[in-house]
């Protein structure tokens, strides 16, 4: 357990966020203050995010609420390409800054222009909420 000192030190948000973590909301905050479901996943998104304690990451998330298949054994290629487009994965090494800064190196992502970037994002933690912020 960690002393009340170091709550905020960089092994203790490292011990907070190992685990998987189901998501529960994302959302788009636009400039103007309004917020809106995160396009990818619309309202209803189901997913996870995974962090392992040798400082490895998995996410993977999808739109529920994306067409059906008519035939499910012989999907047209609308109904295809609407099924990659509901979904997204990426995985890669993370680490953890002094300043709460979760960077992650993608070795895959859905999109390729993503391959190899590192990614910044802030990692806040309350009670049972992991919130990434980019």
């Amino acid at each position: 357990m960690a002393a009340q000192g170091d709550r905020g030190s960089v092994s203790n948000v490292r011990e907070q966020i190992i685990g998987t973590w189901e998501l529960v909301s994302a959302e788009e905050h636009m400039t103007d203050g309004s917020k809106r479901p995160f396009p990818i996943m619309g309202a209803s998104g189901k997913g996870y995010l995974m962090y392992s304690a040798d400082g490895y990451m998995f996410a993977a998330g999808m739109n529920p609420d994306r067409p059906a298949w008519k035939d499910g054994n012989k999907p047209t290629d609308t109904e295809k390409l609407r099924a990659i487009e509901g979904f997204f994965a990426y995985y890669g090494r993370y680490e953890i800054d002094e300043a709460k800064q979760l960077f992650l190196q993608c070795a895959f992502r859905r999109c390729q222009h993503f391959f190899g970037l590192l990614c910044r994002q802030h990692c806040s933690i309350a009670g049972l909420t992991h919130a990434l912020l980019t």
